[in-house]
């Protein structure tokens, strides 16, 4: 609401704060709130530039995540359909934009079923990135992934295999071995390989991705596990909490069950339940399962220092979220020691670490150590994620924050 009041605040930053917010009051399933945030966004850019613009349609494409979210596949179609037909007559049928339409329109109808709709799209969505020349770029690693979803679906294995790799070649380039959408296209090709008998092939990408987070790989080994994780997601997104948690736990149950277990697995089965536990704020059920996980994969032969670091990071954030913040602190100070000793192979962590301890700092009104923090953030994220990385606007706002709280407005301004 500040910014709002400053009369020489660009409109276009404006729009790309509310719609950040909207997306933080998404993940901890404020959803009214967040549609409340994208239809303000949707608003100001009306009245600022028009619904013939690609401001405008820019805006509008935000709705379709959300929708998707949601499983509100409808209204997520007719968003992206509406921003695609706006970037099309403003900015040509060949414009980058338009791509990003097409992939989300796409993506929408493949939620559905309708994949003699959706594979089209994709199709046009990588030709535009290719004239572009724009092939190798983040954005291209989208469409091939889920084009490959479609196509293995279809039967189509060969190409599914070939946008795969494609997919997968890209984030690697981009964003590390380690990412976890590295891990997600891993997974994909993977279960398509067991599909068509591959199976030594599929086991060592399964061992290439269980070294990724946050995705696992229960869908590889049990469609059950995978489908009550699907269904307990989507009442997550509904604000469904009692059947959220009451599908997590029938997923535990189902690992639990399996000869031989498989202790990764269990562990991912028991943090979800407890993710889902702190969201209904049942904070002591939720810290007896992440102790579980830490005392159960803290010493095994081939658990990673990433794994262990976000079991802390879960735990800090149960007790954080209860306000027990030196509790929170010590847990994130952990974790961090942890990224400084080489331990969590994850690019960007480090950030996230200290940006971690910079936020439970904030909250407790201690603004020095959390500048401290967040400037070390800072430098990081932009060293390891680059200058305009999507988690960098979140720790100069709140590095802006402490220094305003301190009254140093000048050092606040520029941030």
């Amino acid at each position: 609401m500040l910014f709002e009041r400053e009369q020489g605040f660009e409109k276009q930053k404006l729009i790309f704060w509310i719609a950040n917010l909207a997306n933080a009051k998404q993940r901890v399933a404020a959803f009214e709130d967040a549609e409340k945030l994208l239809n303000h966004a949707l608003s100001i850019s009306e009245k600022s530039f028009g619904r013939e613009s690609a401001e405008f349609a820019s805006t509008l494409n935000n709705m379709g995540p959300y929708y998707l979210d949601l499983n509100k596949l409808d209204k997520a179609a007719a968003t992206c359909k509406e921003a695609l037909a706006i970037d099309e007559r403003v900015l040509g049928l060949s414009n980058i934009a338009a791509e990003r339409d097409l992939s989300n329109l796409a993506e929408s109808y493949r939620e559905q079923g309708k994949l003699t709709k959706a594979e089209p799209l994709f199709k046009r969505a990588l030709a535009i990135l290719d004239r572009k020349r724009n092939s190798e770029a983040g954005e291209a690693a989208f469409p091939c992934n889920n084009l490959g979803l479609l196509c293995a679906s279809q039967g189509k294995f060969s190409l599914a295999e070939g946008l795969y790799q494609r997919a997968l070649h890209i984030r690697v380039k981009l964003l590390g071995a380690r990412s976890p959408y590295v891990g997600l296209t891993l997974t994909n090709h993977a279960i398509l390989l067991r599909k068509i008998n591959r199976i030594a092939e599929a086991v060592k990408l399964e061992e290439r991705a269980r070294a990724t987070y946050p995705f696992d790989q229960s869908q590889i080994v049990d469609a059950k596990i995978a489908d009550l994780d699907r269904r307990a997601w989507r009442c997550y997104g509904q604000r469904d909490f009692a059947s959220t948690i009451g599908f997590y736990r029938e997923s535990l149950a189902a690992a639990r069950e399996r000869v031989p277990n498989n202790q990764l697995q269990l562990a991912r089965r028991l943090k979800n339940l407890a993710f889902a536990y702190r969201t209904a704020g049942e904070y002591s059920s939720a810290e007896a399962l992440i102790k579980q996980c830490i005392a159960m994969r803290g010493h095994a032969a081939n658990s990673s220092g990433l794994e262990i670091a976000d079991y802390y990071d879960a735990l800090a954030l149960n007790f954080d979220s209860q306000g027990r913040y030196a509790d929170a602190q010590f847990l994130y100070a952990k974790s961090l020691a942890m990224a400084e000793a080489g331990q969590v192979h994850y690019k960007g962590y480090l950030a996230q670490a200290f940006t971690n301890l910079g936020n439970v700092c904030m909250r407790q009104g201690k603004f020095n150590e959390a500048v401290a923090y967040y400037t070390r953030a800072q430098a990081l994220s932009e060293k390891d994620l680059g200058p305009d990385n999507s988690n960098l606007p979140w720790i100069l706002n709140n590095l802006a924050f402490c220094y305003q709280r301190q009254g140093y407005c000048l050092a606040a301004e520029p941030l």
